[in-house]
């Protein structure tokens, strides 16, 4: 699941309770964004189906949306952890649904350069979809840990600027992700969710790694990459992107 990172600025997290709104799925699971409430709705959204995008924080506990009057209805109501400049943690998965393992990419041409990987038959696509401004990790060999920018994609090839410091010999094997801190995109499908949608309510709190990078809405800025070198599977399952949104509602705006 989603969780808090940490606050850039260095201080505690301010936790508010706000009405929520409907959604499929309600506030069900812990540990996703919400955004602000369409015009209209009784409160706010999760992300995961929100039609608009203005982030207002990341959810804590639960809450279910009801229309249905009792004596004894319970408040529809979250507390999220409103700090704009906020940072979550949000595992990364590789297939489109949680708890997929991220790709893996087994070099079949060696690169005396150290800047390419060409992948084996099999492999996922380099440029569909397009993992171009992404991360490329060295799982194993000689640059193991070590993690580049993609800046060129073709259908059988990644390519970074900055060389790998030693040459990538044939099964050398990578993993890559389309983020990159420092940079700037989209994260999840079709831009306005940051996390899956297969089975909103028990998978809408990760990454998905299998969005384009050039995946248009929503925007996160990517603070660092966490993963594990010193296992090939844990590196794939065992991957977090840590993330800001820069669109806050809450975020003083120039």
């Amino acid at each position: 699941m989603a969780n808090l990172g940490y606050i850039l600025s260095g201080a505690g997290p301010i936790i508010k309770k706000f009405r929520v709104g409907a959604g499929t799925p309600d506030f069900t699971v812990a540990g996703a964004p919400a955004v602000v409430a369409a015009t209209t709705a009784a409160g706010l959204l999760p992300q995961a189906v929100a039609t608009v995008g203005i982030n207002v924080g990341l959810w804590l506990d639960t809450a279910i949306y009801t229309t249905t009057q009792a004596a004894d209805m319970i408040e529809g109501q979250v507390s999220l952890v409103v700090n704009p400049d906020a940072v979550y943690r949000l595992r990364m998965s590789g297939t489109a649904a949680a708890g997929g393992s991220l790709p893996l990419i087994t070099n079949s041409v060696a690169s005396t350069s150290g800047l390419t990987v060409t992948i084996t038959t099999g492999d996922i696509v380099p440029n569909s979809p397009t993992m171009l401004d992404g991360t490329l990790i060295c799982l194993t060999g000689n640059n193991v840990g070590l993690r580049r920018r993609v800046t060129t994609v073709s259908a059988t090839a990644l390519t970074v600027l900055v060389p790998f410091p030693y040459d990538i010999p044939s099964g050398d094997t990578f993993t890559v992700v389309p983020y990159f801190p420092g940079g700037i995109t989209a994260t999840g499908v079709n831009g306005d969710n940051l996390t899956l949608t297969t089975a909103p309510g028990t998978n809408a709190t990760e990454a998905d790694a299998t969005a384009a990078s050039s995946t248009a809405g929503v925007r996160y800025g990517h603070v660092d990459i966490q993963y594990d070198v010193n296992d090939v599977s844990r590196g794939r399952a065992s991957g977090f992107l840590y993330a800001s949104p820069t669109i806050h509602l809450y975020k003083q705006v120039a």
